[in-house]
C-alpha cells in the first residue's frame, strides 16, 4: 500500500547505525491522543518529525520517539498521520507489518501474532526474530486510531531481553486516546490557549 522512509531510519536503529545513549530516568511521552512511558533502561528518548511522501502523492508526518538501552536495544514509538480517518485498519496494520520487516534488510521471521486492543481501538502485536547477520529478538505492536498508525517497537540481542522488555513499562503503559474523546479535549484546550 504504502513505503516509508521512516521504515529505514528504523532499520538503521537496529543495524546499530545510529544507536543512542542517555541519562537512566524514565521518560513519558504524551500529548492529546497517545501517551507511553520509556523505562530507564531505554536510555534517553529523543524525538523526530519529518514529512513522508507516498505512492499515491500523499505526505504523512511521521513522528518519531526513539532511545536505545546500554546494549544498543532500540525503543522505538512511531506513528504516521494520514490524511483522512484510517478505513481499513486491518489491511493498514499487514502492510505496516510487511513493510517494517521488510525494512529491517535481513531475513525476519514471523514467531508468532495476535489480534489486542488498546482501549478500544484494532492493533496487531507480532514477535519476530533473525539470525544474521546478529542474531536479534523483537516485538512490534500496531495500533490503529483515527487518522494514525502506531508502531511501538522493542528490538533486543537475546530471547531474554525481549521477555524483559515485554514485562516492562514499555509495552504496558501505552495508551491511546479513542478519537471521539480526543478531539473534544484537543478543541476545549486549543480554546483555552486561544482565551490567555
Amino acid at each position: 500500500m504504502m513505503r516509508l522512509a521512516s521504515m529505514k531510519k528504523i532499520a538503521a536503529l537496529v543495524a546499530g547505525a545510529t544507536l543512542l545513549s542517555g541519562a537512566a530516568v524514565a521518560e513519558t511521552v504524551r500529548n492529546d491522543e497517545f501517551r507511553l512511558t520509556f523505562p530507564n533502561w531505554c536510555g534517553g528518548v529523543q524525538k523526530q518529525e519529518q514529512k513522508v511522501g507516498t505512492p499515491s502523492g500523499d505526505q504523512l508526518n511521521v513522528v518519531t520517539y526513539k532511545a536505545a538501552a546500554e546494549n544498543g536495544a532500540p525503543c522505538i514509538l512511531s506513528y504516521s498521520e494520514f490524511p483522512g480517518v484510517i478505513t481499513d485498519p486491518e489491511s493498514t496494520m499487514d502492510n505496516g507489518r510487511d513493510e517494517f520487516l521488510r525494512s529491517l534488510g535481513i531475513p525476519a521471521k514471523i514467531e508468532n501474532q495476535k489480534d489486542v486492543k488498546v482501549n478500544g481501538q484494532p492493533g496487531l502485536s507480532f514477535r519476530f526474530s533473525a539470525d544474521q547477520p546478529r542474531p536479534i529478538f523483537g516485538r512490534t505492536d500496531l495500533v490503529v486510531s483515527g487518522n494514525r498508525l502506531y508502531h511501538l517497537i522493542f528490538v533486543g540481542f537475546s530471547a531474554e531481553q525481549r521477555t524483559e522488555a515485554e514485562s516492562s513499562e514499555f509495552f504496558r503503559s501505552f495508551f491511546v486516546e479513542a478519537p471521539a474523546a480526543a478531539a473534544p479535549r484537543a478543541r476545549a484546550q486549543a480554546e483555552a490557549t486561544s482565551a490567555e
